[in-house]
This record gives structure tokens, sequence and C-alpha cells, in this order.
């Protein structure tokens, strides 16, 4: 047996059997015969592309029927005339045949879709209403989509320059919203290497933008936690661009000087993409900055904060290493009480990774609060185990069974408070991308 092999896609594949029929002599005198099989990947086709069932089945080969991208990007093009005619509460039923159609689009069919219904206007021109409403409908399926053909698509139109004399058909906004779904995109539909190539493209060509860093980060957590999907070439290209970042940031690119806003940006960037080679330039953050001897208002406190959350993030690959940090953190009396906060709940973060703290350990570092002389920091700390405890949130179950050992009964008086209420935001995003 032989096969090759292309990452972890199998190309070929050939066997040899040798059959021996000897029912009345030994093997000297056994008939022999020889077979063999080859199997050869002729061509690729995506489960999103093939809209019908297919027409018959020959061995393990599929025959579907064929159809012309032009076809299916007339039939979007309909999707989209019927729009004038319909009432607005009917939007979202046409919003799903939209979605559906236009996963069965190749690059060309989208890119005709999009130069149609989404374009720039000369200054002083400005769209009617059923423009804005099919603008607006066709940028959000596409960000929806989720397909190879689509992520490009989102990657080429945010990138897009602009003539002088044209106002962009996209606003900060939009670009925004379409870079953020690339973080959500499930990797069943497009190539993790497309959506990772694609995310980099955009913040590469926006390196002043906090969000699309964030979703790089967002983007490579995605991929590496998904083994069989590994792209080892643009994961290396992503997390080289996020350090290069936190580099420049720091001032060592050029002479340069600290980058407060950058450098918030890397970190929380670094911890997005909960790569264990982000636990260097986390701890180089904290060992740089001091939270003691400052005021609530020094941007130091800043990267603090950022590089306690990023360490809160990557903590269940670390766990021990990242415990030890937060903890002395927390302990730490003259540091800001927004650090120490943040720190405590990358802390109680750790319960649910493979080695939770010792539930002596925990209780240790809670009842050391008794002479604390914070108390808001006490007052937290207290009621959010309270609420930990009372919680049903199935997700919360690991941390309940670790804080039953914990005596949370006090006399102190509250001056603040832990409240864990949910609610719907249209900005929020996995792996806080937004």
């Amino acid at each position: 047996f032989s096969n090759t092999s292309r990452g972890p896609v199998l190309r070929s594949a050939r066997i040899r059997e040798r059959q021996s029929f000897a029912p009345l002599s030994k093997d000297a005198g056994a008939a022999l015969t020889l077979v063999e099989q080859t199997l050869t990947l002729r061509e690729e086709v995506g489960a999103l592309e093939c809209p019908t069932k297919p027409t018959n089945r020959t061995s393990i080969i599929f025959n579907y029927p064929r159809f012309s991208w032009q076809q299916k990007s007339c039939d979007v093009m309909a999707i989209m005339e019927r729009v004038p005619m319909m009432d607005p509460k009917l939007y979202s039923e046409l919003f799903s045949e939209l979605v559906n159609e236009m996963r069965n689009c190749n690059h060309d069919a989208l890119k005709s879709i999009i130069d149609k219904f989404i374009r720039c206007f000369p200054r002083g021109e400005s769209p009617t209403e059923i423009e804005r409403v099919q603008h607006a409908l066709i940028l959000d399926a596409l960000a929806y989509v989720g397909t190879c053909p689509a992520i490009e698509l989102i990657g080429e139109i945010t990138t897009e320059k602009v003539e002088e004399n044209e106002v962009s058909c996209l606003s900060s906004t939009r670009k925004r919203e379409l870079a953020v779904s690339l973080s959500a995109v499930p990797l069943r539909f497009c190539s993790p290497c497309v959506t990772l190539s694609t995310a980099l493209k955009i913040a590469e060509e926006f390196p002043g933008n906090m969000t699309f860093k964030l979703v790089v980060g967002a983007v490579i957590r995605s991929v590496t936690e998904h083994p069989g999907y590994l792209c080892p070439e643009e994961i290396e290209k992503a997390f080289s661009f996020l350090e290069m970042q936190w580099r420049t940031a720091l001032g060592e690119v050029e002479g340069g000087i600290l980058n407060v806003t950058q450098a918030v940006h890397a970190l929380k960037a670094l911890g997005n993409s909960k790569l264990p080679r982000s636990l260097p330039m986390i701890i180089t953050a904290l060992n740089t900055t001091t939270g003691c001897e400052t005021n609530d208002t020094s941007p130091e406190i800043e990267i603090r904060l950022s590089a306690v959350d990023a360490l809160g993030e990557i903590g269940d690959k670390f766990p021990s290493k990242v415990r030890e940090i937060v903890r002395r953190i927390f302990l730490t009396s003259c540091e800001t009480p927004e650090v120490r906060i943040a720190a405590y709940l990358a802390y109680i973060g750790t319960i649910e990774s493979p080695f939770p703290p010792d539930p002596l350990e925990l209780k240790h570092v809670v009842m050391s609060l008794q002479a604390d002389p914070n108390m808001n920091i006490k007052s937290f700390v207290y009621t959010h185990l309270i609420a930990l405890q009372k919680s049903d949130n199935p997700t919360k179950k690991p941390r309940r069974e670790m804080i039953s050992y914990i005596i949370t009964s006090t006399n102190i008086r509250y001056w603040c408070s832990y409240c864990d209420l949910g609610y719907f935001s249209s900005k929020a995003q996995k792996h806080r991308s937004e």
C-alpha cells in the first residue's frame, strides 16, 4: 500500500494484493493473481458548491448536475430585485434565501453581485433608500456566507482604495463588522489558511486599527484549536505581525519610544491568539511596568491591565505559571484595584484548566483578604464567590465545585459588588474580537 498527500488531503492511493488459490496443492503449484487498485483525486468540490442532490452514484464517485456560475449570479440578482416590492417585515426571510444562494457562488459570481449593489458614489451624490437597503442586505449576507470566495472578497473590498472624487461605499464601522465576521467563520465552510491570510491582509493595510489586530489573534486561536486544519506558514506570518506590533509599541524598532495605545492593542491581540509563544511578551509587559506608586490614570496601568487580561486568556495553557503570576499581583496591596480584580478573575479562570489550583491554596488566597485595607477588593471578591455558588450556569460548574470549600460568610460591609447578567450586544463577538 502506498499513498501521496498534500497537507490533510489524500491526493492518491495505490494498493496491490497477491491472491493465492491452492485448494489441492502447495504454494509452489498455486494459482496466483495480482490485483492492483489505484484511487486518484481528480477535483475538489466543496459541499456548499453542490446545491442539489447527486443524480447517481457509481462506486464511490458522485455525479452532480452541472450549473453555471452566471446562473447562480442571476439567481441572487433576482432575489435582490424583489426588495423594492417587499414588506420590510419580510426581509428576514429574504436574507436567509440570499445567504444560501450566495454560498453557491464562486468568486467571479460574487464579485459581479458586489459590483452591482455596492459601489462608490461621486461626491455630492447619495444612494436612494432602496439602494441603502440592498447595500445593507448584501453586506450582511456576505459576512454570513463564510465560503472561501466570500472571505477573499471581504479582504478585497475592505482594503480597496477609493478615488479622490468618490465617497467610499464602506464606512469604517462596516469594515470592522466584515473583519470581525472572519473570527466566526466555521472551518468546514472555508480553508482556515484563506481566512487567516485575509485577516492578516486587512490588519496590515490598517496597522493602527485595534479591531483588525484582535481579529488576527482570534482567527489564530480558531485555527490552532483544530489540529486537523493547521496552517503553519500562515500562523507564523500572523504571529510575526503581532510580535512586530508589540516590539514597535515598546520602542524596540528604529529607536522609538513607548506607545501605550499600540502596546495595549498588541497585548490584547496576543491574548486572543492564545499561543504559548505569547507568554514571554506578556510577562515582559508586567516586568517593565509597575502598579505601585502610580495614579489611576497612569499609562502603565492600561498596559498592566491588558497584560493581566491576556494572561487570563492563555491561563489554560500554562495554569501553574499564570496562577503564580496573577496570585502575586492580586495579593500586592499597593497594586491598582482594577489590575488586582483582573488578576483575581484570571486566577479563578484557571479552575477550568486541566490542572486546577489546590482548594486549600484558593482558600488561603481568599482568606488573606481579611487583612487587606481595600474594602472594594474584598467586597468584589466575596460577592463574586457568592454569585458563583448560586449560579445555575452549567459552564460554571467547575468553579462552583471548587469554591464550595471556601467559607464566604463575612460581616464586612459591601462597598461594591459583582453581578453576572446576560445581555445581547450587536458588537459582541467570540474571543473578544470587538
